[in-house]
């Protein structure tokens, strides 16, 4: 199991961009509607 200490220099060594708020909303809207059963809304 993983320290508490070393998840955070995991995170911190993370070299991937920051994603914008906006794709965050927009992967999390296509999971739930995918989760509701509805059509994706792409766009």
């Amino acid at each position: 199991m993983m320290s508490d200490f070393t998840k955070v220099l995991e995170i911190l060594n993370d070299l991937r961009p920051a994603l914008s708020n906006e794709e965050v909303e927009a992967h999390f809207d296509v999971h739930h509607a995918a989760a509701l059963g509805e059509p994706k809304i792409t766009g």
